[in-house]
């Protein structure tokens, strides 16, 4: 089973801008190696209509999951105790915390879809892709390699960057 990850193209809050439009016709040129037979995309508009045109070319569906949405996270600087200790902490995998989501939530929830998923895939041998935010990528990272007990080194995924990993 491969599962194609697409990071959403470029947007202006949640509409994809010009270059973003530009960016998806680009990445649908590219020829895959996979037929796919779904794409799971976060609930975010951007990565809907990142997605439109995926589900064109490859003539197949899209199904939004609420549980790809983007990391919530905290937009200013800290005010309180609490929230001091969650921007301390932001990218311990092992921190707990429900608002603003600490990463642990984060990526449990991320691997409770990527356990959906891949259990509703992996024995038809159906290839899958799943278009969301460059957090996600972290979270399958940690997810496929079992490192979600360890550090993780966080870094920007570029617009429309297509990844593909293999699912033993």
């Amino acid at each position: 089973m491969i599962i194609m990850y697409v990071r959403h193209a470029d947007a202006k809050g949640d509409e994809l801008t010009e270059l973003g439009e530009e960016q998806c016709k680009l990445m649908v040129k590219q020829d895959e190696c996979f037929k796919f037979s779904k794409i799971y995309s976060s609930p975010l508009n951007r990565c809907i209509e990142t997605s439109k045109y995926l589900a064109e070319k490859n003539k197949i569906e899209i199904e939004v999951k609420e549980q790809l949405s983007e990391r919530k996270i905290l937009n200013r600087d800290p005010e309180t105790a609490d929230e001091k200790e969650w921007f301390d902490n932001y990218l311990n995998p092992n921190f707990s915390h429900t608002e603003p989501e600490g990463c642990k939530e984060f990526l449990d929830r991320t691997a409770a879809v990527l356990d959906e998923i891949i259990e509703k895939h992996k024995s038809k041998n159906e290839n899958v892709i799943i278009s969301a935010h460059s957090c996600t990528i972290y979270a399958i990272m940690a997810y496929l390699n079992k490192t979600s007990k360890k550090e993780i080194n966080w870094y920007r995924v570029s617009n429309c960057a297509k990844i593909y990993f293999e699912i033993d």
